[in-house]
C-alpha cells in the first residue's frame, strides 16, 4: 500500500543504520539483526488491521490467531540461540540489540497507528485509499463504506456505490 509500505521501508533503513553505525555489524550480525527486526515487526503489525478504526490495543483477535503470531515471534527470537542457527548463519545478538528492537517496535506501532487513523480519515482516504475502505458522506457525517477492492471501479470518488 502506498501509505504503509514506505513506513516499513523507513524502519528498515533505521534498522540498517543502527546495525551498521551503532553495532558496526559484520555480514552475519547484520543478517541476524535484520531478520529479527523484519519478522518481529511484520508479524506483530498484523494486530494493527488497517481497515478498522479501533487502535491495535483495543482489537481482540482470536486466541488461537494471537498465540500463533506470538509463537512465530518466539521461534524467530530463539533461532540465533538454537543449534540450527549455523545453517542460517545467525549469530547471538547482545542484550542491547533487543532493547533497541523493542524501541523500534514501539515507534513502528505508533507510526502505523497514526498513519492508520490518517488513512481512514477523509483526507487520507482521498489521497491514499485507492479503493480500499472509502468513507461515504451523508449529511456531513462520515460513515464506514463497503469494502471496495482496488481497481474494481464499483465506487466513485466519494465512496458511493456506482449504479
Amino acid at each position: 500500500m502506498v501509505v504503509f509500505g514506505p513506513a516499513s521501508s523507513v524502519f528498515d533503513l533505521v534498522t540498517f543504520g543502527i546495525l551498521l553505525y551503532v553495532f558496526h555489524a559484520n555480514p552475519t550480525f547484520f543478517q541476524t539483526g535484520w531478520f529479527l527486526e523484519s519478522i518481529v515487526t511484520q508479524t506483530l503489525i498484523i494486530f494493527q488491521h488497517p481497515y478498522t478504526r479501533l487502535p491495535f490495543y483495543r482489537s481482540h483477535p482470536s486466541k488461537l490467531f494471537a498465540a500463533s503470531l506470538f509463537a512465530v515471534v518466539a521461534v524467530a527470537l530463539f533461532l540465533p540461540y538454537s543449534p540450527v542457527a549455523i545453517y542460517f548463519t545467525f549469530v547471538k545478538m547482545p542484550a542491547v540489540y533487543y532493547v533497541l528492537l523493542g524501541g523500534l517496535l514501539a515507534a513502528y506501532f505508533m507510526l502505523v497507528e497514526g498513519l492508520k487513523q490518517w488513512f481512514l480519515s477523509d483526507v487520507g482516504c482521498i489521497i491514499g485509499c485507492y479503493g480500499s475502505v472509502r468513507p461515504r458522506h451523508t449529511e456531513g457525517n462520515t460513515v464506514q463504506a463497503h469494502q471496495n477492492y482496488a481497481g474494481s471501479g464499483l465506487y466513485d470518488a466519494t465512496g458511493e456505490l456506482r449504479a
